[in-house]
């Protein structure tokens, strides 16, 4: 990618990237739309229940007499957000489909906007192209079901979170956060899982202050925030139902269904005779099924642990509901050879968007020298080789694998792995939550159409050289509590700055532009125009990798530009180490540390060494 800054702002580039994902959805929603069937039938009835104003809720006969009849047997969210619609628009066989086509088109600029924060322009236009023209995500836009707009919710959450983390706010954006986990809560109750999950983002080793204390009160604000939008309709239940419920009845069923004697892994009819015979309400039916799950659990846990494979087969192997939904709602017009087809393309891409997500544990090689590059080469072959396998099976092959080594591969200490950010973690988490939700409850083909967003961006930011980071490098932390700390109160760039203590971060800061560092460098620091100071923000927001600025790093670092040669002794010594120890730990084709080593003395003298973050590290390269 080029360091300079691009003429088209992320504005622009989001509302292209809305239009041409909102183009072939409007199509089909207008041209396509069929009869909402399966769970998209109750979703439907419930969207025009609470917009013709009778809640979420059906008419029951009671002594020959038909009577109001409360539920919430599924999530509200989904009808809620298709009430707003129906009540404008009316429920007519498009709306639907529609909102979905605006929902769609969404989650592939919150992809772009997401992956663009992390790695570039480039790779967050990759990653949204394989959302705007994923072929299940596409025929998703006909279904009235609730797997595309749930990946809303934690694509919003990762943005807002960062956001505040990486401006010195992180309760704020974990507040913010928690508001859209909340609303997605409402959509899809796994979604809660998201809140405490932020822990790792504000975990980033490069944000600003991170600490175990704030991402602790990161992800406590997050969870209390999303219990908070919650609440309301969880009191609803306890009011009207026989009994309080979070959101939705259902969770006590899923388990019973993945651990009743007769479970295979995936949906299956319960019966009376399976262990409640007796039903009261809503609520209690749904108290005994969890109870029975339990039940079943206990008396043969290893039964349920050896259905693990099975649930996860039935999640990620392979991609058939859409096509499914759709030839139940028209035969005619998607049954038969169409179904098989378009079950084969959907899995096709599903499948490929797996395997290029698992990429994104490796660094690339050829960006790596010594043992690193012979690690993460291992790495890449050992990948290419199940790749191999699992596409040259005949029979289904269990790329369930892949969901299970892709969040695990980053905890293996091996040399030269990847640095990974904290929205690239959240992205991870958000990945093993949803395998470990299905793999305690069941699995089918539908569910990992809510992961769809996060596998794209996944991929996207596969096989990059070192830091995949959504805040700033580690290298850069200690400029960057000066930039933060010290030239952007009040929003001035320069009110409390002089030109000793800000010429250093203004070089650091636009590292990423190396014409507007030299343009700077050879005008007077007094006035600059406010805009300059924007560009500064901006570019310190976008720098993700210092491997890619190693010579321009290496100038500035030993003061061979005009306007850092009299400032360099501002430097904070910490700088110095820790971009040493980021360049050594990630491996370089150019620098190395003993080339800063000789920078390293003069500057130390200023401070302790037990205090300097990395010291062991330049001591054993012999700087010390």
């Amino acid at each position: 990618m080029s360091d300079r800054p691009s003429p088209v702002s992320t504005r622009v580039v989001a509302g292209f990237v809305f239009a041409i994902a909102l183009l072939p959805r409007l199509w089909l929603a207008w041209t396509e739309a069929v009869e909402p069937v399966w769970d998209g039938h109750y979703y439907h009835f419930g969207a025009q229940r609470i917009a013709s104003g009778h809640g979420y809720s059906d008419d029951a006969v009671v002594g020959g007499v038909l009577r109001w009849h409360p539920w919430c047997h599924y999530p509200v969210g989904y009808s809620g957000l298709l009430a707003v619609a129906y009540r404008v628009f009316g429920p007519g066989l498009q709306v639907g489909p529609l909102v979905n086509a605006v929902l769609g088109a969404l989650v592939a600029v919150l992809t772009f906007l997401l992956v663009e924060r992390v790695a570039g322009r480039a790779r967050g236009l990759l990653a949204s192209a394989f959302v705007a023209f994923s072929p299940e995500l596409l025929l998703f836009t006909l279904l009235l079901m609730t797997e595309p707009s749930a990946s809303l919710a934690p694509l919003v959450a990762a943005l807002a979170a960062g956001a505040g983390v990486r401006r010195g706010q992180p309760l704020l954006g974990a507040a913010l956060a928690g508001f859209f986990l909340g609303l997605g809560t409402l959509i899809r109750p796994q979604t809660l899982l998201g809140a405490p999950g932020l822990l790792l983002l504000a975990l980033d080793p490069a944000a600003l202050g991170a600490s175990w204390r704030r991402a602790g009160a990161v992800a406590i604000v997050a969870t209390a925030v999303a219990f908070a939008v919650v609440a309301p309709w969880t009191i609803r239940n306890c009011r009207v139902m026989d009994g309080c419920a979070l959101v939705s009845t259902n969770a006590g069923w899923n388990l019973a269904i993945g651990a009743f004697p007769r479970a295979t892994g995936r949906f299956e009819t319960l019966r009376a005779s399976d262990g409640c015979p007796v039903v009261t309400g809503q609520v209690q039916q749904d108290r005994c099924w969890a109870s029975m799950g339990l039940a079943y659990i206990r008396a043969e846990p290893l039964r349920w642990l050896g259905l693990i494979p099975a649930k996860l087969s039935y999640t990620y192997d392979h991609a058939s509901f859409a096509a499914g939904y759709l030839a139940e709602a028209r035969p005619s017009r998607f049954g038969g050879e169409r179904q098989e087809w378009l079950r084969k393309v959907m899995t096709g891409g599903h499948v490929l968007l797996m395997a290029a997500a698992s990429l994104v544990t490796v660094t690339a090689p050829w960006r790596l020298q010594g043992r690193k590059r012979w690690a993460q080469g291992a790495l890449l072959v050992m990948l290419s080789l199940l790749f191999l396998f699992l596409f040259t099976r005949n029979h289904s092959a269990p790329f369930w694998w892949l969901a299970v080594l892709t969040p695990l591969l980053p905890l293996i200490p091996l040399p030269g792995r990847p640095v990974f950010g904290g929205e690239v973690r959240y992205l991870l988490f958000t990945y093993a939550a949803l395998s470990v939700t299905h793999a305690t409850f069941f699995g089918e083909d539908r569910y990992h159409v809510f992961l769809t967003p996060t596998l794209a961006a996944l991929a996207a930011l596969g096989l990059r050289a070192g830091s995949v980071s959504g805040t700033k490098p580690a290298g850069l932390t200690g400029l960057s509590h000066l930039l933060l700390e010290g030239c952007m109160k009040s929003g001035d760039l320069y009110r409390r700055c002089s030109p000793t203590n800000c010429d250093p971060v203004l070089a650091i800061a636009l590292l990423k532009h190396p014409t507007g560092l030299v343009h700077l460098c050879h005008q007077p620091l007094r006035p600059v125009r406010y805009e300059h100071g924007r560009l500064l923000v901006g570019a310190l927001e976008e720098i993700d990798n210092l491997l890619a600025q190693e010579h321009d790093i290496l100038r500035v670092l030993r003061g061979d530009l005009p306007c850092v040669r009299k400032a360099s002794g501002q430097i904070p010594s910490s700088l110095f180490v820790e971009a040493i120890a980021l360049i050594e730990n990630q491996g370089s084709r150019h620098l190395t540390g003993a080339d800063l080593c000789q920078d390293i003395p003069s500057h130390l003298k200023l401070c302790r060494p037990a205090r300097i973050r990395g010291v062991d590290h330049v001591k054993q390269m012999g700087c010390l």
